[in-house]
Order: structure tokens, then C-alpha cells, then sequence
């Protein structure tokens, strides 16, 4: 007896349409797509692009009223009060000034040419400020700007007065005369 057995196997259904169709369906639906999001994105660019333009309206400039504007010397001289020993024997004063900030805070300044190279002011005045017992900080010297040097000094004595210096070479280092700014401010 010949037994014929079959296998238990059935064929899977096939949906009723093909892969292709349903691949070109799924491209297409997702081109359309695209092109939406491409154009409302073109539109909204365009409508912002489209707002007409709102200037500012115009401001005055605002003046500037200096509070205490510096009181200069007559040419030639100093401001009351200005120590001459910081002069190092020049006369040849470029201008002074003083300013009051307030009643206890006043600055007196003076820009003058010596008779001595920048090396030479430089030691004057670091030679006076230690023999005044000034606390020296921020030293530079030579410092290279555009065709000239300058070197400063900074130093504050036990009283409370200030010192700022700045010598000046237009040109070569070793040129005579040098122009010395100080800003002297004293013990409140």
C-alpha cells in the first residue's frame, strides 16, 4: 500500500495589487509632501520679505554738558597748586589744568617739554618718586608707538598723593626733548 502524503503547506495570499504600485504610491505621496512644506516655507519667506520697512524715528544727538570742565592756566604756566619740582627745571610749559570732580577731589595737570632723553626723564622721575617714598606700580619703558617711544609710571605716596607719568619721544630714543604729561592728584 502506497501511501501518498501531502504536506500540510498552502501558498500565502497575495494582495491584490503588485509591490511596484505600492512603492510608487508611497514615492509619489512623499514628493507631494515635500513640495507643500517647499512652497508654504517660499511663501512665509516672501510675505516676512514683503513687510513694509518702519524707521526709527530720528534722534537729536545727545549734547554732552561737561559738569566741571578743566580750568586751564594762562599759556605758558602752571595751575595753582601744581608741585614745580615735578617740573625737573623746564619752563617750557605746553598748558596746565586742574578739574574738581567734587569738593575734596581734584586733579592738576601739566604737559611740558625737557631738555633730557626719555632714559633720562624716566630715571628723574623714578628717582623722585622712591626719594618721596611713592609706591611705584605699573613701570614701562620704551615702548614702541608709531614712529616714537613713550614709558609711564604710576606711583602713590603714604599721604595719599597720586602721580601718573607719561614721557613721551616723538621720535629717536636717545632725541632730545622729550614731552612729559603728569596728572598729579592730591591727598584728599
Amino acid at each position: 500500500m502506497e501511501t501518498n502524503i501531502q504536506p500540510d503547506f498552502q501558498p500565502v495570499p497575495q494582495p491584490s495589487s503588485s509591490p511596484n504600485k505600492t512603492n510608487r504610491f508611497i514615492l509619489i505621496t512623499f514628493v507631494i509632501a515635500v513640495l507643500v512644506v517647499v512652497a508654504i516655507a517660499i511663501f512665509i519667506i516672501r510675505k516676512k520679505d514683503s513687510k513694509p520697512v518702519v524707521q526709527a524715528p530720528q534722534q537729536e544727538p545727545v549734547k554732552y554738558v561737561e559738569q566741571n570742565p578743566p580750568a586751564y592756566a594762562p599759556k605758558g604756566q602752571l595751575v595753582s597748586g601744581f608741585p614745580t619740582e615735578l617740573l625737573a627745571g623746564s619752563k617750557d610749559i605746553i598748558n596746565s589744568y586742574d578739574r574738581s570732580f567734587s569738593a575734596d577731589n581734584k586733579v592738576l595737570a601739566a604737559d611740558f617739554k625737557l631738555d633730557k632723553t626719555e632714559k633720562e626723564a624716566y630715571d628723574f622721575y623714578t628717582k623722585y618718586l622712591v626719594d618721596n617714598q611713592y609706591v611705584i606700580s605699573g613701570k614701562k619703558f620704551a615702548i614702541k608707538v608709531g614712529n616714537g617711544t613713550y614709558a609711564t609710571m604710576y606711583g602713590k605716596d603714604l599721604k595719599g598723593n597720586q602721580l601718573n607719568i607719561i614721557i613721551r619721544q616723538p621720535g629717536i630714543i636717545t632725541a632730545k626733548p622729550v614731552i612729559v604729561s603728569l596728572v598729579y592728584t592730591p591727598a584728599k
